[in-house]
Parts: C-alpha cells; sequence; structure tokens
C-alpha cells in the first residue's frame, strides 16, 4: 500500500512542479542564447518563438500528467500558470522589474496551461470512452 502510495506521490511531483519547471528552463535557456548571440530579444519572432515553446511543452506534458478528469485538468493548469509566475518573478523581475508585464502579450504564456490541461483532460475521457 505505501509503494502505491509513493508512486502517487511522485507522480504529482512530477505532475505539479517539475514539468512547469521543465517548460520554464527550456524558454529561459531558449532566450539566453538569444541573448549570448547577441539577437534583440524584444522582437515579435522572439516571443513567438518562447510562446510555441510554451504550447509545444505544455502539450507534450500535459499529455504526459494524463489528468483523469476536467477538474484535475483546471487544478494542474492553475498550478502551472502560478508557478510560471513565480518563475519568471524570481528571474526577470530583479533585472527587469515589474514592467515586463507591461505589454499584454507578457500573460499569454501563463494563460495557455488553464486552456490546454483542462482540454487535455477532456480530450482523453472522450478517447476512453
Amino acid at each position: 500500500m505505501r509503494v502505491l502510495e509513493g508512486k502517487r506521490l511522485m507522480k504529482k511531483w512530477k505532475t505539479y512542479f517539475l514539468y512547469p519547471f521543465m517548460i520554464f528552463l527550456l524558454v529561459f535557456i531558449f532566450i539566453a542564447l538569444l541573448f549570448i548571440l547577441g539577437v534583440e530579444t524584444d522582437q515579435n519572432w522572439v516571443w513567438i518563438c518562447g510562446l510555441l515553446i510554451v504550447v509545444v511543452g505544455v502539450l507534450f506534458l500535459g499529455k504526459r500528467s494524463k489528468p483523469t478528469n476536467v477538474k484535475e485538468g483546471v487544478k494542474i493548469g492553475n498550478v502551472w500558470s502560478l508557478l510560471f509566475f513565480i518563475f519568471d518573478a524570481v528571474t526577470i523581475v530583479p533585472f527587469e522589474g515589474w514592467n515586463c508585464y507591461s505589454d499584454w502579450r507578457a500573460f499569454l504564456p501563463y494563460i495557455v496551461p488553464l486552456v490546454i490541461t483542462p482540454l487535455i483532460a477532456g480530450y482523453e475521457k472522450r478517447l476512453i470512452k
């Protein structure tokens, strides 16, 4: 019985913390590499590529987290969005300040998990039936 609880706890840890951290890390490395190469990181194509990394990461890892129902998908999406915001606040705000949120596009990566993870849960549930 304890082994089963341990596996559930490990799955929850990976689902709720490791997966959003991996997505954030990919975007952070992408932007950091562009910055190191001297590319202007405030261009539209950089923002679109970063958003695509978030969308693909949430699709892939959201499906891998296997939410059992839409309610769990909403819960996962909320936690991921909150963690994305915390990761940004810790890594970006000290250097750029809160004005990084002055553009409406800055909030789209936080909306992506809120929309996609419940859709994944609903889609998976329909496939099972």
